[in-house]
């Protein structure tokens, strides 16, 4: 529970960079307009992280049972990304953001796509949108990501994500005036720094359990 509480939080901590990535958009096609658009969409983007996280989870479960100092080393990366993150949140740091070039050839690929889906209306072209826009580079999710292939559990790992993209639905489903009201609050300098070092804790507890179950096992 303590996982999914923390992803949730790191995706309403998200708020800024989610409304500089997916904000714009969300209000240029209109999905927004209307209600039942922008929870179809939200939910398709939701559901695209849950898939990914249950695709890794399955990767790190089979890594426990065929190479676990394989995983082991995978909570210590989960762990830097993290603080890396964490860093970002603070706004000390932007070097996760260079993680979104990982997948940017990827993107180029299936961007005609999402063009041609948030040109549909209707309901299930709005869960499509969401869908495709949800592999969109972003450095947030793959940091996230990383922690949820960690975890070596499908179920888990999708739970994780889920939460996550949860903690992401006030940015993007509200309107432009209570989105920019709650990153304001959001963005204020000891809320971000609270959360952030609370996050570097975290972290630093998973690296040192993650080295002491590689060098001591």
């Amino acid at each position: 529970m303590t996982d999914l509480i923390s992803a949730f939080i790191l995706g309403l901590m998200g708020a800024g960079h989610c409304i500089a990535m997916c904000g714009g958009l969300a209000i240029a096609s209109g999905i927004n307009s209307r209600l039942s658009h922008a929870l179809l969409y939200s939910f398709g983007r939701i559901s695209s992280y849950a898939l990914i996280g249950f695709l890794v989870g399955a990767a790190g479960f089979w890594l426990t049972n065929s190479f676990k100092p394989l995983l082991y080393g995978l909570k210590i990366f989960s762990a830097l990304l993290l603080i890396l993150l964490a860093l970002y949140i603070g706004k000390w740091s932007y070097q996760i953001t260079k993680l979104e070039k990982v997948s940017a050839g990827l993107w180029r690929w299936l961007a005609p796509l999402a063009q041609r889906l948030i040109q549909d209306n209707s309901h299930f072209g709005r869960f499509c949108a969401g869908a495709v826009w949800g592999w969109l580079p972003c450095g947030l999710v793959y940091s996230v990501l990383t922690w949820a292939a960690a975890s070596a559990n499908p179920l888990k790992s999708a739970a994780i994500m889920f939460s996550f993209g949860l903690g992401t639905w006030p940015a993007l489903l509200l309107s432009a005036t209570i989105s920019r009201q709650m990153h304001q609050f959001l963005n204020q300098k000891w809320v971000r720094s609270t959360l952030a070092i609370t996050l570097i804790i975290f972290a630093f507890y998973m690296l040192i359990t993650g080295v002491m179950q590689l060098f001591l096992r």
